[in-house]
């Protein structure tokens, strides 16, 4: 997911999106403990995407007034 997508998304769209990556996550978890992840770099790129999408949801809740300092 590009950087550009992440930033047209609404808070409806992120929270969605990062629930559905730390599922992934978790299972990414089990594929590595039983030897099944062949692309370990998967759990990197995925654990940034969810960084990128917490980053973005805080930077709206900010620019709204929602959050406190």
């Amino acid at each position: 997911m590009a950087e550009a997508e992440i930033k047209g998304m609404d808070a409806q769209l992120l929270q969605t999106g990062i629930a559905d990556a730390r599922e992934e996550l978790f299972k990414l978890r089990f594929q590595l403990r039983f030897g099944q992840l062949t692309d370990v770099s998967r759990f990197r790129k995925t654990r940034r995407k969810v960084a990128r999408m917490l980053t973005e949801l805080r930077d709206q809740q900010l620019k709204s007034g929602g959050g406190t300092d």
